[in-house]
Order: C-alpha cells, then structure tokens, then sequence
C-alpha cells in the first residue's frame, strides 16, 4: 500500500547552515558523510532539513532512543517512498493492484509483534548455521569463475550475485528467474530511496506491480505445493491459521526479504573490501590472522555500514537534545553518525578491527526492530573475508578508478569496485607469489 506522510514544518521551524549544506544525493556528502555528520554531532544533533522534509537526527543516544520507543516514533513511514510519485504513476500502482501490507521494518506493535513472531520461528539463527556449507558452496564457485583472470569487479561479479543467490534460495526463488527478480528490486529501492524523475516512474511502477503480482503467485503455489524452503513454512502457518498470518501478509514479507535481504549485504561487502584495501595494514593482519575477522566485519558495520538513514515518525511532541519536534514530524535516523560518535567510539573515523566495542554499532538498529538478517549478513561477510584472505591474499585496488556511490537517501554502496591481483595456477590454486 501506497501511504502519504505528508507535514509541512512549522513556520518557526530552525534553520541552519547545516540544513543549508546538507546534500545526501551528490558531491562531497554522497562520497563521503562522515564529516559533515561530525560537524553536525557537534553543532547542531537535530535539524530540519527543507531537502527531504525530514528532521535530521545525528548522535547515538538520541537514535537508540528512537528506535526503542514505539509509544512516540511510529515506524510506519520506514519504507514510504522519498520523493512524491505521479498521479500517472500512482495510477498504475492502484490498477496493477498493488496492494503491500506493513509487515516488520514499517509496522508497529501489536501487529509488528504478531508478524514478527512467527519469522523468527522458521528465520531462526539453527536455521541460518544450516546454510553455511551452501553460502561457503556458492561463494567459493563466484570465486573460481574469476580466480584465474587476475582483474575483478568485486561488486558485479561476487558482492551482488552471492546474498541475491543466498536470499532467493532461502526464500524457494528458482535460480531461472533471478535475472528479473534482480532489476525488479534495483528498481524498487529506487521507487522508495531515490529520487526517479517523472520520465522514470512509470516504469518503475510497472516493475513494481510486476514484481508484486509474482511474489503473490509464488507464495500462492508455495501453499498449494510447500517445499524446504522459508515461504513455504510460513504459507504452513497462513494454511494453519489465516488469523495468525494471511496470504497478503506472506506475500508482502517475501517481496521484502528478496530486497532487504541481499542489497544490504552487497554494500555491506564491497564497503569492506573497498576499506580494507585501501589500508593495508588490517588487510595483512586478517590474511595472517582469520580469528580477527568476525570483529572486522563488526568495525566495517561501524564504520562505512551499509544503512546510514532509517526512519521514523513522531506521534507527539516530542524533545531530542534540546530541540523541540512537533507531532506528526518525519525522522531521519542517520545510523552511520551514530556509530561515529565520539562519546562511544575513540577516534570514530579510524578502521581499527581490534576495536573493543566494535559490535554496539547502529547499523542493525536496536530495538523491536533489529534487523531479523542480521546473523545471515554478519555470516555471508565472514566467509567472504576468510575465502579473499585464503586465496587471494595480493588483492589490490585497481590504480586510477572513480570510486562512486548510488544516490540512495538510506543505502551506502558502492557501483562497482575493481581490483587487481597476480594470475593464478587454477580454479582452485592460490595466487602465485
């Protein structure tokens, strides 16, 4: 379903230099926020920014607050699209019958507790252990297709193929329909964080209702003909009891986590890989010592993680650090800031891997709404880290690219990233020295 948040800020709303400054679509914040957002820390935590109509909220105490009070911030408008769709677009959305429910990131107690409850009786972490063997299978495979060239785009050829694999597999997806389903959900995320112009809402609205009215079908055939897979022990509980999950339910769970449940984890890889060789040193050190790299993963997440804006909605008046927000205002909950916080992380800006406190980062969330992928995320980027290091120690950064990032309000990521690395023996060689 297609909800409009709309609120106009108060006419003695504050503005600011920063809120004059702010820019998350492009220049030097889309490259690199983290500045601009220590500034912020500093000045001024929370401001309205007239941009993205949006109250900017940037220190970690207020975000974790946020995000553990559901009595004053709703998150329903967590997946509202950013920017305002066309009548024309709309349209297309209504006829194709485009009708998705608030499930778990965009729904609240009690419905959220219901919904939330039965994914973790067939997502649970028994669950994610069992996949290991198959993640480490498809892993290793991307890897052998390329091992031997000795050049890479990390993030085409094994950052963005590896979770898609590994979400549409858990999810039931046939591997023959992988291909649409990805350019179904690249549109999506541009339909709800980007800013598509007029020309470009018209397909992506047609995707959308493409995407949808498949999900439902799937998730209906999954009911009449289960298999070993996570649809099919929720459609279980639709069949046991309608009550408890109906099939619009289902359905708008499985669109969500064939998203959610790869984008996250391609930024996630390639901003490490990207930190990692850019600064040799914790690169040397995992090659030389595996058991650091769960707490690399931790500081990556910290660091450059692959969410930096949530958001929410006040259902009251509400006060974070000093400044007084009215009912019915939108939330920017810029979950990289809060992990740079100087009040919790010495030298936030540093890629330290033994860093102590590294796993306290914001970018799962905290809360009812903590990430339920967040075992399989840390899980997929542990084993490509220990499967890079082991065969593919004398990777490099490729001299001389443009490093870019998507323009998504939320999402961090990179479009590709191209590394170098001495030729090979074989498929399953290691790299000659």
């Amino acid at each position: 379903m297609i909800r409009n948040h709309s609120y106009s800020a108060p006419a003695r709303c504050p503005h600011s230099r920063l809120a004059e400054e702010f820019n998350p679509w492009g220049g030097a914040y889309l490259h690199d926020p983290y500045p601009f957002l220590a500034r912020a820390r500093q000045q001024q935590p929370v401001f309205y920014s007239p941009d993205v109509d949006m109250w900017i909220i940037s220190r970690y105490d207020d975000i974790s607050a946020v995000l553990r009070d559901t009595r004053r911030f709703s998150a329903a408008n967590a997946t509202s699209p950013v920017s305002e769709f066309t009548s024309e677009a709309r349209q297309i959305l209504i006829d194709g019958g485009y009708t998705i429910k608030p499930t778990l990131t965009n729904n609240d107690p009690p419905a959220h507790t219901r919904v939330r409850s039965h994914i973790n009786k067939v997502f649970s972490a028994r669950r994610v252990a069992q996949m290991e063997p198959r993640i480490r299978e498809y892993a290793n495979a991307l890897l052998d297709a390329f091992v031997s060239h000795g050049q890479a785009d990390l993030v085409r050829q094994f950052a963005y193929p590896l979770p898609l694999l590994v979400v549409l597999r858990l999810i039931g997806i046939p591997d023959s329909d992988m291909a649409r389903i990805k350019a179904w959900c690249d549109n999506r995320l541009l339909f709800i964080f980007g800013r598509p112009s007029p020309a470009q809402q018209d397909s992506v609205a047609h995707d959308l209702v493409a995407f949808w009215n498949y999900t439902r079908a799937f998730c209906e055939q999954r009911r009449r003909e289960p298999q070993d897979d996570l649809t099919s022990d929720l459609a279980a509980i639709v069949t046991a009891d309608p009550s408890a999950l109906d099939m619009d339910e289902l359905a708008s769970i499985i669109f969500s986590l064939s998203i959610a449940g790869h984008e996250t984890t391609t930024s996630l890889l390639g901003n490490a890989m990207k930190h990692l060789l850019t600064q040799r040193e914790p690169w040397e050190q995992l090659c030389s010592n595996p058991a650091l790299i769960e707490n690399a993963v931790e500081e990556i997440l910290r660091l450059d993680g692959p969410l930096t804006f949530w958001r929410r909605m006040a259902t009251e008046d509400v006060e974070l650090s000093g400044m007084k927000i009215p009912k019915g205002a939108k939330l920017a909950l810029v979950l990289g800031s809060g992990s740079h916080d100087e009040a919790y992380f010495t030298h936030p800006e540093q890629l330290d891997i033994h860093r102590q406190n590294a796993r306290t980062h914001l970018a799962f969330g905290k809360g009812i709404h903590y990430c339920i992928g967040a075992p399989l995320a840390r899980l997929e980027a542990k084993i490509a880290l220990e499967l890079f290091t082991q065969r593919l120690p004398g990777l490099r950064l490729a001299p001389d690219q443009q490093i870019a990032y998507e323009p998504m309000l939320s999402f961090r990521g990179l479009n590709q990233l191209l590394v170098t690395w001495a030729a090979t023996n074989g498929p399953q060689g290691t790299e000659d020295t």
